[in-house]
């Protein structure tokens, strides 16, 4: 379609990219303004009855789920010869051109900001009773929330399948027939190779497996001269060990990662949740726990001297003075709930490393996150390059911010609130 064709209520900007079934588009509201993604079916495939119930199946299953880190479909438009899905548009590269254009694997940081996101809005999804079936990198957009965080969504689920209720099946018209595969091969579950009928969550587990080994390693898990070869090392459940190709890659990631690839749908993870938990185990455990005071050997018995008998008591020992109570932090403080996190002196690091003066356990915040430094008399706060960013009361921290109490502070995803004394 040319720039200002007019469908429906929607009026063509650009073409954005073309499918194997459908074109996307930049498209214009005509009434509200607002700028949304109109995905079109083929002209030649729109007046193919089955083609055309299975692409706007996409739209009602899609429809279903609720979730930031999943595309929202808000519409449908249907003229003659002409079946199309209105979504959210999202800026950003998908995941395949963001790998292709830094030429490097990621960093754990920037793994598991894509990584968390995904699986949990892939849960999202299973709890409907919806499998995706075709994940891919370029599948998964990245964009920016309203706070300049980055924004993982999951795109197409146009070959999903509704699992759960067949009632649903039949409402959906979708015309997947029982044997026919359906996905893209690097990425594809063995149990898909052999019939995509019998595949549940378990499947996207697997295609998260290659996408995350992709992104440690900067290769294919599977990349064979043909398809038939890729396919066969998918069933033999032949690939290369992450670490042999990154060795910088943490051992619990890579571990992870081969089990979400294990062939076998019982050596695999049972869901994507249990792959988070998984690549975020250790993390959760980063800050050390105190180390116990090593025992002090037995003293060998020492011999004693035969006293004539006392006609007196001895005096028995004075009791130890109890402890004095640990006094609370009452300086200025950052309150994580009802955590007290001491800000010292005039400057303090904050992040996930045990080194940092301000410690934050979760995986949504990098090793050194941001700077907190007093100078005359007011604390600021300076973001130290993070993944997901730091932000004042919603704001982007861009520079110095001066801080005030009461102030909310988000570091990562963790919301701190600043107490001064």
């Amino acid at each position: 379609m040319n720039t200002g064709t007019t469908i429906e209520r929607y009026v063509i900007l650009e073409r954005l990219g073309e499918g194997g079934m459908a074109s996307v588009y930049l498209a214009r509201h005509g009434i509200l303004g607002s700028r949304h993604a109109l995905k079109v079916l083929r002209p030649e495939l729109a007046n193919n009855a089955a083609l055309r119930g299975r692409f706007l199946a996409e739209g009602r299953i899609a429809a279903q789920i609720r979730h930031p880190n999943v595309i929202d479909v808000t519409d449908v438009v249907i003229a003659p010869g002409i079946a199309g899905l209105v979504m959210e548009y999202i800026e950003g590269p998908t995941v395949d051109k963001w790998i292709d254009a830094r030429k490097t694997p990621c960093s754990l940081e920037e793994l598991l900001a894509i990584a968390l996101p995904i699986l949990d809005g892939l849960s999202e999804a299973h709890a409907y009773g919806v499998v995706h079936r075709d994940l891919k990198p370029a599948n998964i957009v990245l964009g920016r929330d309203r706070r300049g965080a980055m924004r993982p969504v999951v795109l197409d689920f146009g070959i999903a399948k509704l699992e759960e209720d067949t009632r649903v099946q039949h409402q959906t018209h979708m015309p997947t027939k029982i044997g026919t595969r359906m996905g893209t091969p690097a990425y594809m579950s063995p149990e898909q190779i052999r019939e995509s009928a019998s595949v549940d969550v378990r499947t996207d587990v697997f295609a998260c497996g290659a996408i995350l080994y992709e992104l440690a390693t900067g290769h294919l898990a599977f990349a064979k001269d043909n398809e038939y070869d890729t396919m066969q090392a998918i069933v033999d459940g032949t690939f290369t060990a992450v670490q042999r190709h990154n060795p910088a890659v943490p051992a619990h990631i890579a571990d992870a990662i081969h089990t979400a690839l294990a062939s076998s749908v019982h050596d695999r993870f049972p869901d994507c949740a249990s792959l988070a938990a998984a690549l975020v185990g250790p993390i959760k455990a980063a800050t050390p726990a105190r180390p116990a005071k090593p025992k002090q050997p037995a003293k060998a018995p020492q011999p004693v001297a035969t006293r004539a008998p006392q006609t007196t008591k001895p005096t028995p020992p004075a009791k130890p003075a109890p402890p004095a109570p640990r006094r609370p932090w009452r300086g200025d403080a950052l309150l994580n709930g009802d955590t007290v996190l001491p800000l010292r002196g005039d400057d303090a690091r904050c992040g996930r490393s045990p080194d940092c003066d301000v410690v934050i356990d979760d995986p949504s915040v990098n090793p050194v996150h941001c700077v907190f430094a007093k100078d005359r008399g007011r604390w600021g706060v300076t973001d130290a390059r993070s993944t997901l960013g730091t932000l004042v009361d919603g704001n982007l921290v861009v520079g110095r911010t001066l801080l005030k109490p009461g102030q909310t502070i988000t570091v990562g995803r963790v919301d701190l609130v600043f107490r001064e004394a």
